[in-house]
């Protein structure tokens, strides 16, 4: 690929792909730079890849892929900062209780559990707020294969947290009568 190839597939596809990686990520400013990320690092593998027929498709998913590694990296650094924030709460409401933590920890790791497809497609619905139809054209799969995903996520979860589900109600009913 040529400088001016590149430079064509960059105006054909950019805006595009900011569309596409905008449906994930949710941010026009963080969509343009994985966008460019991407173009970026077809750049730099130039001489070694050999996609001239099939750069749309390339591009398409590269970009899906970056996308959902942003939010993947995003969702760890905001649930860190989210137990931080509840310890704090936590500790401002009883100082040595500890369960608020181990609930979210439980949450955590039973959504970690999860095969990875119906993790992803889940986490997709759920904290990137995605429709069904966002999600399966992302995936490249069936809206019915996303219903069918999240509705194994929710069954799973639903078994591994009820014990959590319990500990939770009794510390609602603890601060909420007090």
């Amino acid at each position: 690929m040529n400088e001016t190839e590149f430079e064509q597939a960059f105006r054909d596809y950019f805006n595009l792909l900011t569309n596409i990686a905008f449906s994930v990520v949710k941010d026009e400013d963080t969509a343009k730079d994985i966008v460019q990320q991407v173009f970026l690092k077809l750049w730099h593998k130039k001489e070694t890849l050999e996609i001239r027929n099939q750069l749309k498709s390339y591009l398409h998913r590269a970009v899906i892929n970056t996308s959902l590694n942003f939010l993947e990296r995003n969702k760890k650094i905001k649930l860190e900062a989210d137990i931080s924030s509840l310890e704090i709460h936590q500790s401002y409401i009883e100082p040595d209780d500890s369960r608020t933590a181990n609930i979210e920890m439980s949450v955590k790791t039973a959504i970690d559990s999860l095969p990875e497809k119906c993790r992803l497609v889940f986490s997709l619905s759920r904290f990137s707020e995605m429709s069904n139809k966002d999600i399966a054209q992302s995936l490249g799969i069936s809206v019915k294969a996303v219903e069918k995903h999240i509705g194994r996520a929710l069954k799973e979860l639903r078994i591994k947290l009820e014990p959590v589900y319990k500990t939770f109600a009794s510390i609602l009913f603890f601060l909420l009568f007090r």
